[in-house]
């Protein structure tokens, strides 16, 4: 296993956009790393390593986010930039000689896109492919305890040139993920029929190996937690992920109508497409295109293997259907709101062609 004594990092190529590297420090995991760039017309700018490199975490056998991409467009040479680290030692290939001066600077902090990552619904696979259409520095990863993302207090330190850089907010958030973004935003989502979203999220966890979650200091099995919805992903997931309430705003068992209004008029006023699991293929395009991506095919990822699913299971059959229902009444309502909007639009109550009843104002 390697290991690290000091700072170590690298850069490891130009692109006509940005400067990619990985920086790693022996004190630093959980505190993102920070680079140095300077520039030969006296420019001093810092940016945050905040992408997960796996070949680096397994590398040093470290965890954290030591990759970082730098937007050419923020900065301003004639024929030099270095990037160093925190104590002012240059990288590995870090002094970069560039073929012409960079020119006018475009208008940066024109917009940015959310896609609100709610848990399977799909999300995993349309957040790949939209990666996959950016650089690496228009992309920002916001998964709140996981490794490959951002939490609140790495996004809120980031330096305000960095995230006028974003063009893409992707993660597991609730709705007001821009607040750290400092530009105008508009978000992106996917909802999928409730009951199929819980039995799905439950089948993930059991084959994975998790039969109980820890709730109040007592572990309580998967089947009561789902019956009892006593944890957000299985009590109105999506209907809190679009209103923005956690629950540390609204506990556990106490959702209402003003919530559900919330999200509704959360959508009209901020979203600028709402998607259906159900019809991924065709929505999936709708998305890509209001997003002024390529409309490409979407793949299979993080898809729970139904081979380990057995509905014969003890815990599994200990499932009340029907009180998940009444638990999960409010996101039940919110999924038929959405798809009576499409039926709305296929039905000609909607004029406009290729209008799916979600643009401002709606």
């Amino acid at each position: 296993m390697s290991s690290v004594n000091q700072t170590e990092g690298a850069v490891d190529y130009v692109s006509a956009k940005e400067i990619v590297g990985w920086i790693i420090s022996p004190d630093r995991d959980d505190a993102l790393e920070t680079v140095f760039v300077e520039t030969d017309r006296m420019q001093r700018l810092e940016f945050k390593a905040i992408i997960f490199r796996r070949d680096i975490a397994d590398l040093f056998g470290r965890t954290g986010k030591f990759g970082f991409a730098i937007p050419l467009a923020t900065l301003s040479y004639d024929a030099e930039i270095r990037v160093a680290d925190r104590s002012g030692k240059t990288l590995q290939d870090g002094v970069i000689r560039m073929a012409a001066p960079s020119g006018p600077q475009p208008r940066r902090g024109g917009g940015c896109r959310v896609f609100l990552h709610i848990q399977k619904t799909a999300g995993t696979a349309l957040s790949v492919a939209i990666q996959k259409q950016l650089s690496l520095s228009e992309t920002c990863l916001f998964y709140q305890g996981h490794f490959a993302g951002l939490n609140w207090e790495q996004a809120n330190s980031l330096p305000e040139y960095q995230c006028l850089a974003f063009r893409q907010l992707i993660g597991h958030s609730f709705f007001g993920l821009d607040g750290f973004l400092r530009q105008p935003t508009r978000y992106f989502t996917f909802v999928r029929e409730p009951i199929a979203r819980v039995r799905s999220h439950y089948w993930h966890y059991r084959t994975n190996g998790v039969h109980a979650l820890t709730i109040d200091g007592r572990s309580v099995p998967l089947h009561e937690i789902v019956n009892e919805g006593l944890c957000d992903e299985f009590e109105n997931l999506q209907t809190r992920m679009i209103a923005g309430v956690g629950t540390n705003m609204v506990p556990l068992g106490s959702m209402s109508d003003y919530v559900l209004e919330l999200a509704l008029s959360n959508i009209d006023r901020s979203f600028d497409f709402v998607g259906m699991t159900e019809n991924i293929d065709v929505h999936a395009r709708i998305m890509f295109e209001k997003m002024g991506l390529e409309p490409v095919a979407i793949g299979r990822e993080n898809v729970t293997d139904g081979r380990r699913v057995d509905l014969s299971d003890q815990d599994y059959r200990r499932i009340d259907w029907e009180k998940v229902r009444e638990v999960n009444r409010y996101d039940l309502e919110l999924y038929r709101r959405v798809a009576a909007r499409y039926q709305d639009t296929e039905s000609g109550a909607r004029s406009a062609p290729g209008h799916t009843g979600f643009e401002k104002g709606e």
